[in-house]
């Protein structure tokens, strides 16, 4: 778990991964980048010895890169064949190691689960949406490769995988990417991504979403963030060449000048 500043919803998170339907054996590491102590409110979670707690200070103006640190601070410190990464406003359906463990224990694999989106305001929740025309070749070809990414509480990933993944890559180059746009396409240069499970994840839609942040299509920050999701993806596949690549950088370079 990966939480900066979110006291409102981290309770629910925690809860939603203590309270798996899951008989084997499994840890629970919180990584709390937050100003203020977090010592009185983690007291009540104190007997539970399957979860440990780890403060630590941000180290980049750049959220992205400080929740990059923070998973793979967590990483360090794990014992376990299977890493389940999740934000901490978001929370778990109780069956989720239970598929994961079932589906994915002996592969090597980065999975993305299909999650309900959670609208804090209205208590409401929706299946996420598909992009239908991510599924034809020549789409992918001609405008946009992209996958579908639903966020990092999604994620499910080999440990081994996941090692590999940290010594080749870190976030000070793409400061604007999300870890899960990098795991997700990390996992289709590796050709062992995995898209299974529904409803085993409930993100949440509130005020703090890292996503937010870029939601502005006129600000320079949305084609900043473009433009370094289309170098990392170039930096993989050495033919890549599609409009939505030409677009954004048509767009940068507008924006530079």
């Amino acid at each position: 778990i990966n939480t900066h500043n979110q006291y409102e919803y981290i309770q629910r998170c925690i809860e939603s991964c203590l309270n798996q339907n899951f008989l084997g054996k499994y840890e629970i590491i919180l990584v709390d980048t937050s100003k203020n102590k977090i010592q009185k409110f983690y007291k009540k979670f104190e007997k539970f010895k399957n979860l440990k707690f780890l403060k630590i200070e941000e180290t980049s103006k750049y959220p992205c890169v400080n929740q990059f640190n923070s998973i793979k601070k967590a990483f360090n410190y794990s014992k376990g064949k299977i890493i389940c990464i999740i934000d901490g406003d978001d929370f778990f359906n109780k069956n989720k190691l239970k598929f994961i463990n079932k589906y994915f224990s002996k592969k090597n694999f980065i999975n993305q689960d299909h999650p309900f989106k959670y609208i804090e305001n209205s208590k409401k929740k929706f299946l996420a949406k598909n992009n239908f025309l991510k599924k034809y070749k020549l789409y992918k070809m001609f405008i946009n490769n992209w996958p579908d990414i639903y966020g990092t509480s999604c994620i499910s990933i080999n440990k081994l995988l996941l090692r590999k993944f940290f010594k080749k890559y870190n976030n000070k180059q793409f400061k604007y990417l999300a870890i899960d746009t990098l795991l997700i396409n990390f996992g289709n240069f590796k050709k062992c991504l995995f898209n299974k499970g529904n409803k085993l994840t409930y993100k949440s839609i509130n005020l703090q979403n890292l996503d937010d942040t870029f939601s502005n299509k006129l600000s320079k920050k949305f084609w900043s963030r473009r433009s370094q999701q289309h170098v990392f993806i170039r930096n993989n596949f050495n033919k890549y060449l599609n409009l939505d690549y030409l677009f954004t950088q048509l767009i940068s370079l507008i924006l530079r000048t």
